[in-house]
Formats: C-alpha cells, structure tokens, sequence
C-alpha cells in the first residue's frame, strides 16, 4: 500500500483529514521498526534489552513478556505520529451570493396587438415570450404594468413568479378600456414603482409595445426619469416590416402602423438599455432570451472550511503506551 492510498484511507474513515501529511515518512519508519519486532517475536527471537529479564526469571510467562516493552514502545511511537499529522474533522460550507434584480415588464394591449403577423396574435405571443421569461428567473422580484391610452398596475413586484405568470395568463385586450398607446405613461408607471424601491438592486424595465406613443406623456421625458433613477430600459418593437395588414370583423383590411423605432432606440440609449425589433413569434422569444442573458447575475461563491482537531486521543494513547512499556521494563527488571 502507498503512503497515497493510505493517507486516503485514514481520510476516509472516519472522515478524517490530515493537516500534516507531509511528516509520513515518519509513520512508515514507525510502522517498519513495529513490523519488524513483531517478526522477531513470532519467530521467538527475544529482544536484546528484555533477554536478561527472561533468563535471569527462568523462563517461564515472563521470556514471553520480554519482547512486549519493545512493541509498547513502537505502537506509542506510531500513535504519537498519527498526532503530528494531525487528523481532523472538517466541515465544508458554501454561500452563494447572487446580486438579485427588480424587474417591470409592460406590455402594450392596444386594439392593433390583435393582428396575427405574430402567431397567433401579437398579444399572445408576447404573453407566451414573458411567461419563459419569468420562467427563467431565480431570486428576482417582478413586477406587470399593461397600457394602451392609459397605464396600469397589473401586479406589484412579488418573488412569487408563479403568480406573475398567472397575472400574465389574465392579460386580455381590452383590461384598459380605452385605446392608444401611452408609451410614456407605461414607462413612467414603472419606474415610479422601481424608483420607490430602496436598496442597491439592479432596476429594469422590459417594455414591447407595437405602436407609436400618440397619448400621454412624453416617452424620451419618460425616459430621462428612469435614466435617473438608475433604470435600465429594454424596449421590444413588434411587428411586419412595413407594416402589417389586418383584416377587421367588419371585413375592412387595415394596415397597422409599426413602432417608432428611432424614438425607441434613443429612449433604450438613454437609460443604458437596448431596442430590439420582433418580426414574427419566434424572434419575440429569442429577443427576451437575449435580455435574460444580459442581465445574468454574477454569483459569488464563498467556501467556508471548519476544522476539528483529532489529534488528542492519537496523543493521550501514544503516551500512555509508552509509560506502560517503562513500567513494564521495570517490572521486569525488579523480577529479574
């Protein structure tokens, strides 16, 4: 068996570590002199040192003792060495810290989210998009804002994504009864809420809209508040290039206007975010998986090592062993 194996056996049981391999030499110096008398006993070579005890004694019980302070002595050296590598006990604990985010995701139900040049409708495809979102995230708090002329609070931020998602379940066109597209009033009904927050968390807002703002606040003013606040703004445009057509109950076909895309990439730079522009519903999906990975966390680990010293006993036994081995020499001596 190598010093290797052996040291990971002593590791092994019963948990122990060494804190001192390095002086096992010493133990196998020990362990070959111990090997070595135990050959000699078996093989009834008397030891030097106790031979005279036992002759002198006639024989007897006590040539049979005379090799044993010699082992006595060996076992307390190797014990004593056991010591110096110093067995311990440890314990391995792990933290991890994850800089967790505030995020509001608004989502734009005017009339024209209807139009299916997203499958199967803008809306629904949005829906479907936010809900692998929030799906994705660990240790954020989200929040929901829906608009069309007006804007308003569909659900505060909650850890408690599972209800985000049933909150995005229950978004319909038609919650805000009147029609537009207040696109700065969506966005200054977030920051409100995130700017309100205190603590030094990371705050976002992802907001997908497919129209130009033609009510309500003033968007880049909306902007320049959450830039502020410290407020990073992601804002999705959905829809045709060009424009799509929709084909109304009435039987009219209508051309749907897109978004402003100038206004909405100086409104993203504004505030450190990016625009983005979803043509169809699978581009929608890879758009806010590119978000979620632009705001991944960094975590840090910290590993914290606990160590019990178990060299104690190895020490009491090794010095016991060798105060039986002088009282046994010199009961033996007195014998003789």
């Amino acid at each position: 068996m190598s010093w290797q194996q052996l040291r990971d056996a002593l590791q092994a049981w019963p948990g122990y570590e060494l804190a001192a391999p390095d002086r096992g030499a010493l133990f196998w110096a020990v362990g070959l002199l111990l090997v070595w008398g135990l050959l000699r006993w078996l093989f009834g070579q008397a030891l030097p040192v106790a031979r005279g005890a036992g002759q002198a004694a006639g024989g007897g019980w006590l040539s049979w003792l005379a090799p044993l302070p010699r082992l006595l002595r060996l076992l307390g050296l190797a014990l004593l060495v056991l010591a110096l590598l110093r067995p311990q006990m440890v314990r391995n604990s792990n933290e991890r810290s994850v800089q967790s985010l505030d995020i509001f995701l608004a989502l734009d139900l005017s009339g024209s989210m209807v139009t299916n040049d997203l499958m199967p409708s803008r809306v629904e495809a949005a829906k479907a998009s936010l809900k692998q979102f929030v799906h994705g995230l660990s240790g954020d708090r989200v929040g929901l804002v829906v608009f069309a002329a007006k804007a308003f609070t569909q659900c505060p931020l909650t850890l408690d994504h599972g209800v985000v998602e049933q909150f995005i379940d229950q978004m319909q066109l038609g919650t805000v009864a009147i029609d537009g597209t207040a696109l700065g009033d969506g966005l200054l009904m977030c920051v409100s809420h995130l700017a309100a927050e205190e603590g030094a968390k990371d705050k976002v807002v992802v907001l997908a809209t497919d129209g130009r703002s033609n009510t309500g606040s003033d968007p880049m003013l909306a902007a320049q508040l959450a830039a502020e606040a410290g407020v990073r703004v992601y804002l999705v445009g959905m829809g045709r290039k060009g424009g799509a057509l929709w084909r109304a109950p009435d039987g009219n076909v209508y051309r749907m206007e897109e978004p402003d895309e100038d206004l909405m990439t100086r409104m993203a730079n504004a505030t450190g975010g990016r625009y983005f522009r979803a043509t169809d519903a699978d581009g929608l999906r890879q758009i806010y998986e590119q978000i979620a990975s632009l705001e991944k966390h960094d975590v840090k680990v910290k590993h914290h090592r606990d160590a019990d010293e178990h060299f104690y006993p190895f020490l009491l036994a090794g010095a016991l062993l060798l105060l039986a081995e002088a009282l046994l020499r010199l009961r033996l001596r007195v014998s003789a």
